[in-house]
């Protein structure tokens, strides 16, 4: 709150304002973080979580993943990212969404605690019926008295850890809970000033399965503009609908509002030019879930993202069984959703 109040401050230059509205941005993406793991944590201690697994091709995956986190390094630190798997396909059957949580928070983590050098990952069949993947970092690296520690809620490991941002808060709980509901074990190998090394290895189930197109990342419905095409913007919150209004001045897309799931449906089936639908997830009358299934029978090859402030893995799951082809979490990056948009408009 202290740097929102400095923002409003007359005299206030443009550079300092600039980094304020910085650290506020930050801070306020940190707290939410913060917010979603303490729910995603309660949600697994309460037995709410479950797992979904689907055919998932790997090597389409960790090439996914890897495009994903290396955009985010920051430019003041000299990491390379490196991706280390085997050259033939290898596709399983396993909870694709909580495999990417684990492997997101792990290398996430590495990134954080690694000035300069390396972050590595990758996946190996091991022993029979055995898959292992790991995660290396040339950081700081963390003594072995701490090595159970980082993986209890809530814990903060010695002074030295915590110049980085506030420890390591529960993303390593929180894998730690996902590979253990999979089968598995997680394991930390690490000592100060050398670097760490985090594993684990689930069963592994091989699938000969066709991957369907809802779980393959890298294949997208794609439809093209023309002088007639819409956007539909589906959200029932005023001050939200201003974002969206703030973020499309400008830009290519021209749209049309709907406040609910039952005008969405409508506006659907009356309007051909509608070719892509950002539809919110909680809203009155009808929600996002049951709009799209209407939306679905009516034109199955329309493009459908879901906009939704439910930030936990395994809405995030429900919202990829449903049948949508997107999901983009609030609040809403104005770079991030011109890229997904950009995935399904040419």
């Amino acid at each position: 709150m202290g740097f929102t109040d400095l923002l409003r401050e007359p005299n206030l230059n443009g550079e300092d304002r600039e980094n304020y509205i910085n650290v506020v941005h930050k801070s306020g993406r940190h707290l939410l973080s913060i917010i979603n793991d303490i729910i995603e944590i309660s949600r697994i201690e309460a037995g709410y979580t479950e797992l979904h697994s689907d055919p998932v091709n790997l090597n389409s995956f960790f090439d996914d993943l890897y495009q994903t986190l290396n955009i985010t390094i920051p430019k003041e630190k000299s990491i390379k990212l490196l991706v280390d798997i085997p050259q033939d396909e290898l596709r399983i059957f396993t909870d694709e969404i909580k495999l990417r949580q684990i492997l997101i928070n792990l290398i996430s983590n590495a990134l954080k605690y690694t000035e300069k050098g390396r972050v590595a990952f990758g996946y190996r069949k091991k022993d029979p019926g055995e898959l292992f993947f790991w995660v290396e970092d040339t950081g700081i690296g963390i003594d072995r008295k701490y090595h159970e520690l980082i993986f209890n809620r809530f814990r903060q490991v010695d002074e030295e850890l915590k110049f980085a941002r506030g420890g390591f808060g529960l993303g390593l709980a929180i894998s730690k809970a996902f590979v253990e509901m999979m089968g598995g074990k997680i394991e930390l190998f690490s000592e100060p000033g050398k670097g760490s090394r985090f594993s684990f290895s689930i069963p592994l189930i091989e699938s000969n399965e066709e991957l369907p197109e809802i779980v393959t990342p890298l294949v997208h419905k794609r439809v093209t503009l023309n002088d007639h095409s819409l956007l539909l913007i589906v959200e029932d919150d005023e001050l939200n609908f201003q974002y969206f209004e703030e973020v499309f001045q400008g830009e290519r897309y021209p749209y049309i509002h709907a406040t609910n799931g039952l005008e969405a449906v409508k506006i659907c089936e009356n309007n051909p030019q509608i070719k892509l639908v950002l539809m919110d997830i909680k809203m009155p009358v009808m929600n996002g879930f049951d709009a799209l299934k209407i939306i679905r029978n009516q034109r199955p090859d329309l493009p459908v993202i879901a906009q939704t402030a439910y930030a936990l893995v395994d809405d995030k799951d429900r919202i990829i069984q449903a049948g949508f082809d997107d999901y983009i979490t609030k609040p809403i990056q104005k770079d991030l959703l011109i890229d997904i948009i950009g995935k399904y408009m040419i």
